[in-house]
This record gives structure tokens, C-alpha cells and sequence, in this order.
């Protein structure tokens, strides 16, 4: 998450204590972030913090790449809404192990930094994502030409559904 404007941010609570900007962001973000079994919050410099997720509990990369849509937007609601703030939240590829996390970081700061280039909009995936979206967007379309040739109509529509969820972000 990279908070844009800080200063004018920690000026609206200027007449707090000196911490309360810093405080009441990390809570906000805690209070987004309550519900995750797997989560790290790690903030490095006033302007940028970190959240690491792991999705071991779920099955496919398709269902972590929603839930991190899902959270990157209410990460962007509650901190527009009581905060005020303007942030970019930069997301990396999906990795396996603890020692691809520098990886992850690096990955992030491209996004971040992409991001910039397009101010209209707020979340920003690393490209190499971009490729995975677009082998998945493919996979759902093959399966849902397939089931509506097998008039598996029910099942079309729920694979439907999930490409709806991959094409929106």
C-alpha cells in the first residue's frame, strides 16, 4: 500500500498525538485484514506498508486472485472513506515458498511504480499476473464453450461467473 499526499494526510490530524495518523491507518488496515488466517502487516516507511498473504487453505490460484481483489478493495474503501486518504495498492505474482518474498517486494514496487503512470486507477498487478489472468481467462472459456455444448447449463454459469469475477478487476 502506497499512501499518496502523506503530508497532507497527517496534516488533517495534525492537532492528535503525534502518532495518531500512523496508529489509526494500521488499524484500519487491521480491521480490513481481521478476518485473513494468514496474514503479515509490515509498514517500512510512513508511506509504504506491506501485507503478505498466504492462501494455503484455498485450492486454486483463481480463488486467492479473487480474494486479494476483494480485499485490495475494501483496503481502498476504508481508507478513502475514514481516512480521506489516496492510495495505490501494488500486487505481486502469486509465489509458493518464504524465500521468494524478496521476489514478491520487488514485484510490488513495479506495480507500484507502473501504477503511477495511471492516475485513474488504485490497484496495480504485477505483469507477469497479467500473462496467468490471461491463460485462466482461457482455460474458463474453453470449459464453458465445453459444458453448454454438453448442455451442462448450471455448470456454465457457475464458470461463468468466475470469468466475470477475472475480467471485472
Amino acid at each position: 500500500i502506497k499512501i499518496l499526499r502523506l503530508e497532507q494526510g497527517r496534516k488533517r490530524y495534525a492537532e492528535k498525538k503525534e502518532d495518531f495518523f500512523q496508529v489509526s491507518f494500521r488499524s484500519i488496515v487491521g480491521q480490513v485484514l481481521a478476518g485473513q488466517k494468514e496474514c503479515v502487516f509490515l509498514q517500512f516507511q510512513p508511506d509504504l506498508a506491506l501485507i503478505y498473504l498466504s492462501f494455503s487453505f484455498l485450492h486454486s490460484t483463481q480463488e486467492c486472485s479473487i480474494r486479494i481483489r476483494q480485499l485490495s478493495e475494501r483496503l481502498l474503501w476504508a481508507l478513502s472513506q475514514y481516512m480521506a486518504l489516496q492510495v495505490r495498492i501494488g500486487v505481486s505474482d502469486v509465489h509458493h515458498s518464504y524465500s521468494d518474498i524478496r521476489k514478491s517486494y520487488k514485484e510490488v514496487q513495479e506495480a507500484i511504480t507502473y501504477g503511477l503512470l495511471k492516475p485513474e486507477k488504485s490497484v496495480f498487478y504485477y505483469e507477469t499476473g497479467d500473462a496467468e489472468k490471461s491463460r485462466e481467462e482461457e482455460r474458463l472459456q474453453k470449459e464453458i464453450k465445453a459444458q453448454i455444448a454438453a448442455q451442462k447449463y448450471g455448470e456454465a454459469l457457475v464458470q461463468m461467473n468466475s470469468f466475470f469475477e477475472i475480467i471485472t478487476w
